[in-house]
């Protein structure tokens, strides 16, 4: 039984700032809450279709989890699938709107275990995993939105000694 999980959030910097943050797998785990642990086996900021990514997180009980990059639009899509289940699959999408943008998550896992695991996992995890998707790209909102004001300060200081020199 596929349970499709979908959290918006508004973000006022760009989408090009905010796929950065998207793209950095190393942080998952710190603003997407159910995500224990992320590893990406390349270099920083080489994220390409078909890399894989090894996830551990809530939505397999903590087990470790190929994924691998089905879609990669700059800046805009990130698609994951996952690497022996194509039922499984996170898409990360953002959508311009002038100099802020908005952040999609949506998120399909397959419930096993027959029936009743299913419908308690539709009325009782799902709900759970709800609130972190939520509360996850609230925390995700914060941090682009703190980094994006950092690197416009340390922007206008570099300019202002360049300025005095």
């Amino acid at each position: 039984m596929a349970l499709p999980l979908v959290a918006s959030e508004n973000l006022s910097v760009s989408a090009e700032i905010a796929f950065s943050r998207i793209c950095s797998i190393h942080t998952w785990p710190v603003w997407l809450s159910f995500v224990r642990r992320a590893e990406f086996d390349g270099y920083p900021g080489l994220l390409t279709q078909a890399s894989d990514i090894l996830l551990s997180s809530d939505l397999s009980d903590g087990k470790e989890e190929v994924f691998e990059v089905e879609e990669l639009i700059e800046p805009y899509l990130l698609t994951l699938v996952g690497a022996f289940s194509c039922r499984r699959r996170i898409q990360f999408r953002i959508e311009r709107k002038d100099a802020a943008s908005r952040l999609t998550v949506r998120i399909d896992y397959v419930s096993h275990g027959g029936l009743l695991r299913g419908v308690l996992a539709r009325f009782i995890a799902r709900r759970k995993l709800h609130n972190l998707l939520t509360l996850s790209l609230q925390t995700f909102k914060s941090l682009v939105e703190h980094d994006a004001v950092e690197r416009a300060e340390r922007h206008e200081q570099a300019a202002a000694l360049m300025a005095i020199s």
